[in-house]
């Protein structure tokens, strides 16, 4: 039977080999990549790479052509906004020189229609829209009362109704006696 000192001393070897066959894996994998990078430095030393004129060429032709449509486009770009810029200075200046002419014109001509106002006839325009208002809002006055009267007035006729109903009715003949 294994018991839990043992088990433990397991554990503790079975780690301690595990650590060391990574150190030596880790050990392996350095070495390998030393000899990789060295070989390549060794193989590129020797070989010469020689690129055509043609492929130099082309390539410049695409830097040059993207850096001018990258240069164009912002030229556009600061182009358009100046532009935009002076329209809108221009049609501010040109609007703030208008409204003073226009200010002038529509004060003479305000004041030439003022001028031109029969005092009389308005005031009694004003009266008469005046008295239609006041007459309208009387009417609706006068109808919401006309439905309350009307309607205190058929109550009262019920009440009556209801008395003449019951003086009307033959009284029963209710005998009374006295006795002594």
């Amino acid at each position: 039977m294994i018991n839990n000192s043992n088990l433990g001393i397991i554990g503790v070897a079975t780690g301690i080999l595990a650590i060391g066959y990574a150190c030596f894996v880790h050990r392996k994998i350095y070495k390998m990549n030393e000899l990789i990078n060295t070989s390549i430095d060794n193989v590129s030393k020797d070989v010469q790479v020689d690129i055509s004129e043609v492929i130099i060429n082309e390539a410049i032709d695409k830097a040059v052509e993207r850096e001018v449509n990258d240069a164009v486009r912002s030229t556009l770009y600061n182009v358009k906004e100046n532009i935009k810029r002076e329209i809108k200075n221009k049609v501010k200046a040109s609007v703030d020189e208008s409204y003073s002419n226009i200010k002038k014109d529509v004060s003479k001509e305000v004041a030439r229609d003022i001028s031109n106002l029969d005092l009389d006839l308005l005031k009694t325009q004003i009266k008469e829209e005046a008295k239609e208002i006041v007459v309208s809002k009387f009417n609706n006055n006068l109808d919401s009362l006309l439905n309350d009267f009307n309607q205190n007035l058929t109550n009262v006729s019920k009440i009556y109704e209801s008395i003449s109903d019951n003086m009307m009715k033959k009284p029963q003949e209710t005998v009374f006696k006295m006795s002594l």
